[in-house]
């Protein structure tokens, strides 16, 4: 349900939840001050753009995260600034059962499951090195970094089979100024669309942005002025040390956390390699700057289109959990980031010249390791159910490799010697072309003995076979969850769908963290926050489960065109 609400004299936004029996919030503090981000040397002069649309996208903020921490943050900061001007659904929820970032990224901008959009995956397996690669790596690419085109390979929107929002608006309007950045390819590229005026995304190997050919030839120039410059940032440190003793539960090194490249397991964190630098709250501020730098490089009336995808909360969630000091740290930053952020488009366009949508692009488990009440309340006895299914008893990290050597045995003992499995891939195991090559009897027979194997494994809770046919009533059943997560020709053969407690290992630090992949409320529904003056309502919370397309057509609403077909019959949270 939608309600226009009161101000309230005390909590965090001047909000209600439209739904009785929602726990008061604590009264929270303001943020540490921080100046907003100055208009650059090179700001836009007269005429402003027509229209300002910023797309955020917060990796791995899930709905239960932001809704159970969202009281605490300060009144100062960018969510309750969303908020307070705008619309809060606490539920937007994806209507597929692979919750991950590739799959997550192009339904939010094209308004379509994977199995219309053709994006199965975060990962392929490379045939020759038989490693695991990004979906978007594309041979016919080479990438593009400060120093020219490199010998290696880039990516795009090759695999992609409907069109982004992004696509709709350079169709619509030739001279729009598109922009996105992101830590991840995976990130970048669905919002700027095919021909953007800049997708830039992070290399750890490098230390620095790149793009791709298949976007542009070099660099912008405000985008080669701008480095990680990690070696800015030594150390992580808490922002406010009485602030996160306050709200988050647990100790500064709770059973589970990972070690990723040396940071260690307790603040202060070093930065010592890009690997490092994305796990910290730090790269979130170099998204913010190069957006910026991309803002102040246009000028003239084209509608201008920014989309950022903050991959730091992604990674922190993966080494050290959601319930993490350092996850409430890098939400208590980002909140403050988003606050200044927010300040410096006023400064450059006017509080009413520039509109914000912010949502993710999958949710989280809990850490596998933290069972006791204290970590996970809603387990509590006599707490009311979880509308989140979060699991109640300890998880399981299915490990990937140790699965694949496993297939190849099965393999092997089933139709004989060969090489017939490649590998698994989160969630697809991928046969070799030797193994789609075999006559028809014989492949049966590996596929179901593979999937039987698979089965008896802890943790797996069913196993698709990708090429049978699959019914879609429009339902929210696993089976037609999975149906939408799947397109035959471009995954796997074998679809692996894990149980409530369990999830295929980040492989950041193996045997470690956490990560995401159920087709459960806990990673398919995420926050969904826009604000524009005089077209989203302000001060408004919906607690109902919202349809995930509701991004993409509010987001084409906003900047005036048509809706990408995926997301025409979505809800828009616009007015007419």
């Amino acid at each position: 349900m939608l309600r226009h609400l009161r101000p309230l004299a005390a909590p965090l936004l001047g909000l209600v939840v439209a739904c009785a029996g929602s726990p008061p919030h604590p009264a929270p503090k303001p943020v540490p001050s921080a100046a907003p981000f100055a208009t650059g040397s090179q700001a836009p002069s007269p005429p402003r753009p027509r229209t300002v649309v910023v797309a955020l996208v917060v990796d791995q903020l899930a709905a239960w995260v932001l809704q159970s921490r969202i009281g605490a943050l300060p009144t100062t900061g960018g969510f309750a600034r969303l908020a307070r001007e705008g619309t809060y659904v606490e539920d937007l929820r994806y209507d597929h059962a692979i919750t991950e970032t590739a799959p997550g990224h192009a339904a939010l901008f094209t308004g379509g499951p994977p199995s219309r959009s053709g994006i199965v995956a975060n990962e392929r397996i490379d045939l020759a090195t038989r490693k695991k690669v990004s979906f978007l790596r594309d041979a016919a690419a080479r990438l593009v970094t400060t120093e020219g085109i490199a010998d290696a390979p880039g990516s795009s929107l090759a695999s992609l089979k409907n069109r982004t929002v992004a696509d709709v608006l350079r169709a619509a309007e030739p001279r729009a100024r598109i922009y996105s950045i992101s830590l991840k390819d995976r990130g970048a590229i669905f919002g700027g669309g095919a021909k953007p005026d800049a997708s830039l995304w992070f290399d750890p190997n490098r230390d620095a942005f790149v793009s791709s050919t298949a976007f542009a030839k070099e660099l912008p120039t405000w985008a080669k002025a701008k480095t990680a410059a990690r070696t800015e940032h030594p150390r992580w440190e808490p922002l406010d040390p009485t602030w996160l003793h306050a709200h988050a539960a647990g100790v500064d090194r709770q059973e589970g956390e990972g070690d990723l490249v040396g940071m260690g397991l307790t603040f202060p964190h070093p930065v010592t390699s890009g690997h490092a630098f994305r796990a910290t709250p730090f790269a979130d501020e170099a998204l913010v700057e190069l957006g910026l730098r991309a803002l102040d490089s246009q000028a003239g009336d084209a509608p201008v289109m920014l989309s950022l995808s903050f991959s730091s909360n992604d990674y922190v969630g993966h080494v050290f959990g959601a319930e993490s000091w350092e996850a409430w740290d890098e939400l208590y930053r980002l909140d403050a980031l988003l606050g200044r952020f927010f300040a410096g488009l006023d400064q450059r366009y006017g509080a009413a010249g520039w509109s914000a949508l912010l949502s993710a692009d999958h949710g989280v488990a809990p850490l596998p390791e933290l069972t006791s009440v204290g970590m996970r309340p809603w387990c509590a006895k006599g707490a009311p159910p979880d509308r989140w299914q979060r699991p109640c008893v300890a998880g399981i990290r299915l490990q990937p490799d140790a699965m694949a050597e496993e297939l190849r045995t099965v393999a092997k003992a089933t139709v004989g010697e060969g090489d017939f499995v490649l590998g698994l891939a989160d969630p697809y195991v991928w046969l070799t072309p030797t193994g789609r090559a075999l006559p028809a009897e014989r492949k049966k027979k590996l596929l179901d003995a593979l999937a039987a194997h698979l089965r008896k494994m802890p943790g797996v809770e069913r196993v698709v076979f990708t090429q049978d046919a699959c019914a879609d009533h429009g339902g929210d059943t696993v089976d037609e969850l999975v149906c939408r997560s799947i397109d035959p020709s471009a995954g796997g053969e074998l679809y692996v769908v894990v149980g409530q407690t369990s999830f295929f290992d980040p492989e950041y630090v193996i045997g470690k963290g956490v990560s995401h992949g159920t087709p459960l409320p806990f990673d398919r529904s995420v926050p969904f926050l826009a604000r524009s003056p005089e077209r989203i309502p302000a001060g408004v919370v919906n607690r109902n489960p919202m349809a995930v397309g509701a991004y993409a057509r509010t987001l084409a609403s906003l900047l005036g065109i048509e809706a990408p077909s995926d997301a025409t019959k979505a809800p828009t949270l616009t007015q007419k």
